[in-house]
């Protein structure tokens, strides 16, 4: 067959996802935008002290696509909710 790959169509649909979150994170005002950047910021350290911190607390996060965005769009609440289910998935309490 012929044609467009569904693979080809997929990255296409990815790639215009990513630009209008780019246009929408330019058109933030200054202030706004200065503020995602410093939560995504303290939500991305917050993982990597609980990385750290594994061996004392016997949590070790995963490090994938999803554990990512959601501490990084989340922040700090991100970063506990995936420590959260962590230990829940791990069957600490």
């Amino acid at each position: 067959m012929t044609g467009i790959s569904l693979q080809a169509v997929g990255i296409f649909f990815i790639v215009l996802l990513v630009l209008f979150l780019l246009g929408w994170l330019l058109a933030l005002p200054g202030k706004t935008l200065l503020r995602f950047f410093i939560h995504a910021l303290s939500g991305g350290l917050l993982l990597v002290a609980a990385r750290l911190s594994a061996p004392v607390t016997g949590l070790l996060p995963s490090v994938n696509p999803a554990t990512l965005s959601a501490s990084i769009f989340l922040g700090v609440p991100g970063t506990l909710l995936v420590l959260g289910m962590t230990a829940f998935l791990q069957g600490k309490r």
